[in-house]
């Protein structure tokens, strides 16, 4: 059984495919976890544009005094 860590890359998938054909692919976990990080900041971002509005809205900003 062949184990070939690859970055998330349709290319890369695809030119592994063509080679090995039986070989099971798999995600390096740096990548997979970059991935999950930046789907959830996305997440976060817009929820706190629906929370608190857009930039310019007076709510957006710190108030003093």
């Amino acid at each position: 059984m062949a184990l070939v860590a690859i970055t998330m890359c349709t290319i890369f998938k695809a030119a592994v495919r063509a080679v090995l054909p039986h070989a099971t692919l798999v995600v390096d976990h740096f990548r997979a976890v970059q991935l999950a990080n930046q789907a959830l900041t996305e997440v976060r971002r817009r929820l706190a544009v629906q929370v608190r509005g857009r930039k310019d809205n007076r709510r957006w900003g710190c108030t003093t005094g």
